[in-house]
């Protein structure tokens, strides 16, 4: 009783017969008296939940009864919400209170229905509820999804002139900006009279501006060459193919290419391919500087595959343990 906070307790004994006034067994008086008698103790205190306890009948004379009850406080029975995202670091909003940022553990919640909002730059807003139980914790797993980003393309060729087409639509002749062009890869196709036909893709960020000039090259004169090329990527080491063939690692010169259209893949470990079609011409070497693109953070595991898991190793327990049984 001294750990209880400072307060009105407030105790109730009430005796509880075993015969409960039976009139039908007058002539067993003697039988009555060797039945107990309880005593039911109520305990009330404000903040705790209501305690009971049952006492046979004392054979103390004085009537003096000890009893040991612990009175539970009430936010004993709440529970917690544990919500976690991909990726993490999503500000939490429970019923549009601010309570941490993912993933996080949200406590001594009353039971009962929660409306959960997570925010994150870059990411769609997401909104859900969940139900809060005495004494249990619920579990929120949240795949975020990306918003929609825009980029710019600036386009031009030498010569000047020529028509563009981006994802197959015609934007016009060079030179030429297209605005509020959606994040990620986009193909770009350039033709002209005269010209051979170019194709290469473009991959826009968000709130950049790309500007790419074109040489095209000329269907009557022949090109003369050798080219070259060189490319430095950001990481270093990635590796770089020419039209398919394995050229080495960055950073890398290459040397002895035909005057002609040429596609470059790069690849790494970690990173998203990288491909882009280009175009080389005598006494114009190119330089390429790409930055690769990290690939995104692996998914957490969904939250029902660890009840799973448990149950066959408590499956896997209990075999292992009846065959040693009867070996026995």
């Amino acid at each position: 009783m001294g750990d209880l906070a400072q307060g009105k307790l407030t105790v109730r004994v009430i005796n509880i017969d075993d015969n409960d006034d039976d009139d039908d067994n007058d002539d067993d008086d003697d039988d009555d008296d060797d039945d107990p008698t309880y005593k039911r103790v109520i305990l009330h205190k404000d903040g705790y939940s209501s305690a009971i306890a049952f006492l046979p009948e004392s054979e103390d004379d004085l009537g003096h009864e000890s009893v040991f009850i612990t009175m539970v406080p009430w936010e004993a029975i709440n529970g917690s919400i544990f919500i976690e995202s991909n990726p993490r670091g999503a500000d939490i909003y429970i019923d549009e209170e601010e309570s941490g940022i993912t993933p996080h553990t949200i406590p001594d919640l009353a039971p009962g229905l929660y409306i959960i909002k997570l925010v994150r730059p870059s990411y769609e807003t997401w909104e859900g509820t969940t139900i809060v139980t005495a004494g249990e914790t619920s579990e929120v797993y949240v795949r975020m999804e990306k918003t929609h980003a825009f980029g710019s393309i600036s386009l031009n060729s030498d010569p000047e002139g020529a028509k563009i087409f981006l994802d197959g639509l015609d934007y016009g002749t060079t030179p030429i900006m297209v605005g509020g062009i959606t994040t990620g890869s986009h193909t770009v196709e350039i033709t002209m009279d005269g010209f051979r036909d170019f194709t290469t893709t473009v991959n826009v960020t968000e709130n950049t501006k790309i500007s790419e000039t074109y040489p095209l090259i000329s269907i009557t004169e022949p090109p003369k060459g050798p080219c070259s090329l060189s490319i430095t990527s950001s990481p270093a080491g990635a590796m770089v193919y020419i039209d398919s063939v394995s050229k080495g690692v960055t950073p890398i010169t290459i040397t002895g290419l035909t005057p002609s259209i040429h596609q470059v893949k790069m690849t790494q470990a970690g990173y998203h391919d990288y491909m882009k079609s280009f175009v080389l011409l005598p006494d114009n070497p190119q330089k390429f500087n790409i930055t690769m693109e990290p690939l995104p953070e692996p998914e957490f595991a969904s939250g029902s595959l660890v009840p799973v898991s448990i149950s066959l190793v408590a499956v896997m327990l209990f075999v292992t343990r009846r065959c040693r049984r009867k070996k026995e």
